[in-house]
């Protein structure tokens, strides 16, 4: 399959980190011994499993989510900022529509929320509700 949509090899190829042996280095194996490139991948990422409501997601369990539902349900950027806050890169992660909401509630919407009424209430108050005209930096 890589070979028909890749051609001749990745540059980056990833998966959860308990895939890495022996599967990836199989793979990797395989595909250098067939196709004659080494390295067949440039760079290996392997990061944490994700876990939904405490049980590894997989596809066989029928728990897999897949991210175009997620950015339909919330939105792109909820969900980026969701992923980088509570799916650290190289960690496990655990995964619930429970915890998206309550994140994005806790910092979104009350904290960056209170942070922009506060600007906005000081624009008002001291700019004569008025952003000012940007002036040059002057040391």
């Amino acid at each position: 399959m890589s070979l028909k949509y890749l051609k001749d090899g990745f540059d980056i190829h990833g998966g959860a980190v308990e895939l890495q042996f022996p599967h990836h280095e199989n793979e990797l194996a395989q595909s250098e011994a067939y196709t004659g490139r080494s390295p067949f991948v440039r760079y290996w990422l392997h990061g944490g499993v994700v876990f939904v409501d405490g049980k590894k997601m997989a596809k066989s369990l029928g728990n897999f989510i897949p991210p175009r539902q997620l950015v339909e349900t919330y939105g792109l950027d909820p969900v980026r900022y969701f992923m980088l806050r509570e799916l650290p890169f190289g960690s496990d992660g655990d995964f619930s529509h429970r915890a998206v909401v309550s994140r994005l509630n806790g910092d979104l919407a009350n904290d960056f929320g209170n942070l922009a009424q506060r600007v906005l209430v000081m624009i008002h108050r001291d700019c004569a509700a008025r952003l000012p005209e940007p002036e040059t930096f002057a040391e």
